[in-house]
């Protein structure tokens, strides 16, 4: 996890075969309220774990990788 708050989830994944990656993966997730059709703060239960977790990730050395923009170009 390389960060959250009340509304983002920011999560880097790495995919590896034999300790090798060969895919990763980084992710902007937001928590949304569908009836309201905005974002929304998760609910406190789910924010406490969630930020346990952020909080024990925040010493990890952040992933080679991160950042990076990827798209593809016009035709």
């Amino acid at each position: 996890m390389l960060g959250a708050d009340d509304k983002r989830l920011h999560i880097f994944i790495t995919i590896a075969r034999d300790g090798d990656a060969v895919a990763t993966l980084e992710q902007m997730l937001l928590h949304v309220d569908m009836a309201a059709g905005k974002t929304c703060p998760a609910a406190p239960a789910v924010l406490d774990q969630l930020f346990a977790i952020r909080d024990a990730h925040a010493s990890l050395p952040r992933p080679a990788g991160t950042g990076r923009h990827i798209g593809q170009g016009k035709s």
